[in-house]
Order: C-alpha cells, then structure tokens, then sequence
C-alpha cells in the first residue's frame, strides 16, 4: 500500500492520540483542588472582613469539589490482580454466554453511568467556556440537602445550566443505545469516563504512581501476547469503555451524513460504499486514565514557596509537562509498531516506561531525586513541624499581599496556592482569633439589646 492508501488510517491514528492526549491534560487541570490549608487562610480573611462590616459573611465562594478515591502503593500493588480477575470473568461470560445478552446489559449500564458523567464534562467545559466568575455571578447555586438527623448524608449542588446539559447527556446517552451504538456518541461517552476518572483517581505518591504502571506493564504484556483474552475482550464487548475511529479516517460517516443532507459528488459515492466496513482502530480507556494519574499527581505537586496565589497564573510545570511529552511519544511509538507488524499491541507495554522514564529522567536533571520520590499529597503528621507552621505563615502573608480581599478566589483558582498541610492546632490560629472576635461581637450586640 502506498503513503496516499495508507493516509486515513493515519487520521483515525492521529485522532485518536488527539482525544487521548487532550483527555490527559484536561482531566489532569480540572482535577486540581484547593489544598485544605489554604481553604482555612481565605476562610479567615472571609471572617475578618465580616467582623469589620466590610461584607456579609458567606461560603458561596466555596467551590464544591469531588471527592477523590485515593490509590495507595498497597491499592497499586493489587491493581494488576483484581484487574486479570475482572478481566478473565469477562472472558468467562462471553465465551459461555450470549454476548448479544452481555452486551445490551452492559452497554445500558455504561450509558446510564455515561450520562451522569456526560453531564459533569458539559457542565465544566460549559463553565470554563463562559468563564468560572462570571459563570458563578450569573447563575445561582442550589442545594439539595439529604440529612440524617443533624448529619449531613448526601449533598447534590447544582446550576439551572447544570440541570440542562444533564438532561442533554441522558439524551446522547439514550440515543447511544437507540441508534446501534454510533462511534461519535461511543467516543463522546468514553471521553467522559476518562474526564471523570482522571479527576477522581488520585495517588497517595508519586511513588505509587510508578509501582502502578510497573504492575500493569507486565499484566499488559501477559494477556495482550501471552493469551487471546485481552484481544477479544476488547473486541467482544459493545460498551463506551474504549475510544475508536474508522480505519477509513472517518470518510465513510461523512459520506453518509453528506446523503442525508441531499448532497452528491463522486467522493460521497466512492465513501459511501465502505459504510460499516472499514473496521474501528480502538485506544482503551485504561490506556488513557492509568497514565494520567501520575500526570495528574504531578500538576499538583508544586515547589512551595515559588507557586503564583491564581491557577491562572503561570507557574513552573516541569514534570507534568515532561510526561505529557512522554505519553504522546509512548502512544506514537504504539502506534507505529502496531501499524508496521499489523497486530495488536499492550499500549502500556510503552507509556509505562515513557511515563515513570520521563519523572525519573526529569528529576535526576534537577537534582531533585529524593524530593520527587518522597513526595506525598499530605505529609504524616509526625513529619509536620515548626518548618511547616513558618511556611503557612509565610504564606499567609503572601496571599494577603497578592491577592484582593475585596474580590473572592474560586476554588479552582485558588488550587494553584501551594500550603503545606498542618495540623489543625497549628494551621488554625488565624481563624480561631477570628471566630473569638467573632463571638464578642455577638455578646456586645446581645448586651445592647
């Protein structure tokens, strides 16, 4: 075949490492999250300000976030096992069930997960689109409360834009079903799993991270080469749990379009022949959300002390940015030894190394070996000190220095503060002054009256 007959497969290729890669650097920014430190220091100038009359005191500002599933090296070291367990029973089911049966179960249980996740990535493409202040000062915030007694059981905030982009999702998600599961909505469903599952995948480490992809660089390797499990699998099953393009870039789906339209022409002809017969090329969604842990506990591990008070302001990235570069190159490496051999081949089997290569490479050219390796979400408290307390009040000095009191930070924003987690005894000085100026005030108030 020449380089003209081969240049559709190439789009679909490149289509797919453009999803892939762009679901890693999406996910891994919109997972960022306020460190728990900095949401006590703006929580006490919240209380300051009202004490002097300045503004009403509110937690409106207060961005609700998602409450991450922490992965421990303990989890990492499990994670190939339990994986080749589901995996198998997988196989199991297909060989000795109807997969016709399998797939409508499982494909109407994905689609309904699908359209709740569908509904968290338009909300926040929706919101970043617009813009997180404005969007916040234009629609107002509802909560619905599940209370058991005086405690909090389930908490549902929402936006009237929120409630129609879910409605919208749960449309696409029904049509997914209705419309012999189109590749468009497939793809739109699993770039919504791999949003969501990047931001609620969270390492305890960055070590964890490289114990993870180490342990799934085997499993890869074993059920991809060794056995036809992984193969047919992936093949069998009729579900948004994989992104896929047709070998034919595309142009037979455009052609099909291009009739519905009442629109004719040689290409639409020529294209149109090859409807439903060119074969998908498939990416998993475990290739894209595996990797993009480490890239994600990397975004959020930032020198202290050097981190802008805004996550829009540019601050150093080099090790997220470092395994970007390094899993598109682990997917274009995919890619050309799966094009040239014509099999099938363990995606991880390559971002692994490319991925753990790329912190370990980074770290060693910064000097920064140890620091990298010892890095932790939060720190034991036996290894919290003096240091950690100079550091906060340092930093508490430089927010309120930097940063408006008279304008709010959103969560988001306010992610990008690198505080060091304290203790509670030590971190919260500030705002228990704030809360004893806070009840004399009432008292004298009381007294007046």
């Amino acid at each position: 075949m020449t380089s003209t007959d081969n240049l559709p497969l190439f789009i679909a290729y490149a289509a797919l490492g453009a999803q892939a890669v762009g679901s890693v650097y999406v996910g891994s920014w919109g997972g960022l999250k306020t460190p728990a430190a900095t949401k006590k220091i703006l929580k006490a100038q919240r209380k300051k300000k009202a004490i002097a009359g300045e503004e009403e005191e509110s937690d409106s500002e207060d961005e609700e976030e998602d409450i991450a599933e922490k992965l421990t090296s303990s989890d990492a070291y499990w994670f190939p096992i339990m994986g080749s367990c589901v995996l198998g029973g997988l196989y199991l089911l297909f060989k000795y069930l109807s997969p016709e049966l399998l797939n409508t179960l499982l494909g109407g249980y994905f689609a309904l997960l699908g359209s709740l996740a569908g509904g968290k990535l338009l909300s926040s493409a929706f919101a970043n689109f617009l813009g997180k202040e404005r969007y916040r000062s234009t629609f107002t915030r509802w909560k619905v409360l599940l209370l058991k007694g005086k405690e909090e059981e389930l908490r549902f905030p929402f936006t009237i834009p929120s409630i129609v982009l879910l409605g919208l999702s749960f449309v696409l998600s029904v049509s997914y079903l209705a419309f012999d599961r189109p590749w468009p909505l497939n793809n739109f469903l699993g770039l919504a799993f791999s949003f969501n599952g990047i931001k609620l995948i969270e390492l305890d480490s960055l070590a964890t991270g490289a114990i993870l992809l180490a342990g799934l660089f085997f499993y890869d390797i074993f059920w991809v080469f060794f056995t036809p499990v992984m193969v047919s699998v992936a093949k069998g099953l009729d579900a948004p749990i994989k992104l896929v393009w047709p070998k034919d870039g595309g142009l037979s789906s455009l052609a099909w379009l291009a009739r519905q339209l009442r629109l004719s022409g040689d290409w639409i002809d020529k294209a149109g022949e090859h409807v439903g017969k060119s074969g998908l090329t498939m990416l998993g969604l475990g290739d894209i959300v595996i990797p993009a842990t480490l890239a994600y506990a990397q975004s959020c591990a930032r020198a202290r002390g050097t981190t802008p008070p805004t996550a829009s302001s540019p601050f150093p990235k080099p090790y997220f940015t470092a395994t970007l570069i390094a899993y598109f190159l682990g997917l274009l490496v995919t890619v050309t030894v799966m094009h040239t051999f014509k099999a099938a081949q363990p995606a991880l089997l390559y971002l692994s190394p490319a991925c753990v290569g790329a912190v370990a490479l980074t770290a060693l050219a910064r000097g920064e070996w140890s620091t990298v390796w010892s890095w932790k979400t939060e720190e034991d408290k036996d290894e919290k000190g003096k240091e950690c307390v100079a550091l906060e009040e340092d930093h508490q000095k430089k927010i309120v220095d930097t940063v408006p009191t008279s304008a709010p930070i959103p969560a988001s924003s306010a992610a990008a503060l690198q505080v060091p987690e304290v203790d509670d005894g030590a971190s919260t000085s500030e705002a228990d002054e704030a809360e004893g100026k806070s009840t004399k005030a009432k008292k004298r108030k009381n007294k007046k009256k």
